[in-house]
């Protein structure tokens, strides 16, 4: 059977009909009806199910089960077998999706089921706890805050309302829906651009907020003032339904306080930390992700090079005091000027392994030190950046490895492709040893090119 196929048995429940054995009938009938009893009960239990298969594979085996999950409840006979347990017994059904999720992790197209379920039998507050979950996933997060609105509004809490309402009408800005459900709620408010628009935190005091910056899954950063010394920061406020985890936001106060250590340019300032908040103020970096610089489309080598270097430097700092970061990614690489990288938004570890984003871990991160988990998604970021094609669009990875090293000479192709294979190719004992090796080796061959006048970032090793 096919992982997918396998996915989908787990929610494959048999009618009631289905399930009872006929009264009467030969015996071969009333086989077939106790192995679809059987199949019913170990059915209703997936996490029992999957054990054996994750124990026998390797981690890769789970990271293929999560792919799959959107494109499974997509089948037409799973969509029917579910719908039809959905409808006959909802209290089984969500039982069912708590099992999966447990064996793995949160997925959005759970989250979007139990939400459904919650919402179908007027279970306003668990419907609302599981879409909170569901907006920190960026592209489930507007369709969650206007169905949280209307739970409010339904609920009569206007207020509440209009405010996710709101949050909603700054992902889909000229949404005529959304933009008449302000109106109607609270006529006098004007509704903003988005630009304008602060929407969902009241700043500490001594702050004003000027506009959102961007929104990850454990918090949302806004631009600010600090009217005191009249300087622009960021202010990161973590997501309302997390401060209610204890053990997320003690994580969030780890980070802050483990970041205030450092004074080092590759690394982000950390200025202040307002725990009644849920608010951490930095420094603000004007000159936006190197996300944001890769939608224009590949850089060139010698930025690449370059950008990547200055990441493993201050990844090198901070592996030094025997932290590891733990969620490299373009998103957080950022830039002080056109020529200063500055790392940002840990998943902090203490060099153990964390989860971080999935795209970016080895295939066998469980078994990789957390410390050679940075580096291998700094190689990966380097195939990006030359590529052109972030690391969650390849379809062909073989093609994507080779359009990034037809980007260099000939004469260093070879050369290249030895450092691919080293940085990312998913053996720890083939990558350098240290965060600062691979800065080296990244440089080294950065010297070898000619000059480049394109060349948006510098970093010299000192």
């Amino acid at each position: 059977m096919g992982l997918k196929q396998f996915l989908a048995s787990l929610f494959s429940t048999p009618s009631k009909s289905e399930a009872e054995p006929a009264a009467a009938g030969n015996s071969a009938e009333q086989g077939d009806a106790s192995q679809r009893s059987e199949h019913h009960e170990s059915g209703s239990d997936p996490q029992a199910l999957l054990r054996p298969l994750l124990d026998a594979q390797s981690k890769g085996t789970l990271d293929a089960l999560r792919a799959m999950l959107a494109e499974v409840f997509e089948e037409p006979q799973f969509r029917a077998s579910f719908d039809r347990l959905c409808s006959e017994d909802p209290r089984a059904a969500l039982n069912l999706l708590r099992r999966y999720e447990d064996t793995l992790g949160e997925q959005p197209v759970i989250l979007e089921h139990q939400a459904k379920l919650y919402d179908s039998t007027r279970d306003d507050e668990a419907a609302r706890a599981v879409l909170l979950r569901l907006s920190t996933f960026s592209e489930h997060e507007a369709g969650a805050w206007e169905r949280l609105a209307r739970i409010a509004e339904r609920s009569g809490d206007g207020e509440q309302a209009r405010d996710y309402f709101e949050r909603a009408l700054l992902l889909n800005w000229g949404k005529a829906e959304l933009l008449q459900a302000c109106e109607r709620l609270a006529p006098e408010r004007v509704a903003l651009p988005p630009s304008l628009t602060l929407l969902a935190h009241q700043p500490p005091a001594g702050y004003t907020l000027l506009h959102r910056l961007g929104r990850g899954a454990y918090g949302t950063v806004y631009k600010a003032v600090e009217q005191a010394l009249d300087r622009p920061v960021a202010i990161k406020f973590l997501h309302e339904h997390l401060r209610r985890r204890p053990e997320a936001e003690q994580s969030f106060l780890s980070e802050a306080r483990t970041l205030a250590r450092f004074s080092h340019p590759s690394i982000l300032a950390i200025y202040d930390i307002f725990p009644q908040h849920g608010a951490l103020v930095m420094e603000y970096i004007p000159e936006g992700s190197l996300a944001s610089r890769m939608e224009n489309g590949p850089l060139a080598p010698q930025a690449a090079l370059s950008c990547a270097s200055a990441v493993c430097l201050a990844l090198d700092v901070l592996h030094q005091e025997g932290i590891a970061h733990g969620d490299v990614k373009p998103e957080n690489v950022l830039f002080r000027s056109q020529r200063e990288v500055v790392l940002a938004d840990f998943g902090l570890s203490d060099t153990e392994p964390t989860l971080g984003t999935a795209a970016y871990l080895p295939r066998d991160a469980h078994s990789f030190s957390a410390v050679a988990c940075d580096i291998h998604a700094v190689g990966l970021m380097l195939q990006e950046m030359l590529s052109g094609v972030r690391v969650f669009h390849v379809t062909d990875r073989g093609a994507w490895i080779r359009s990034a090293m037809e980007r260099f000479p000939e004469s260093l192709q070879r050369d290249v492709s030895q450092l691919f294979d080293a940085l990312s190719g998913g053996d720890e004992g083939k990558l350098p040893s240290s965060a600062m090796q691979a800065a080296l080796l990244l440089s080294t061959l950065r010297s070898r090119l000619p000059a480049d006048d394109e060349l948006s970032t510098a970093v010299k090793l000192r």
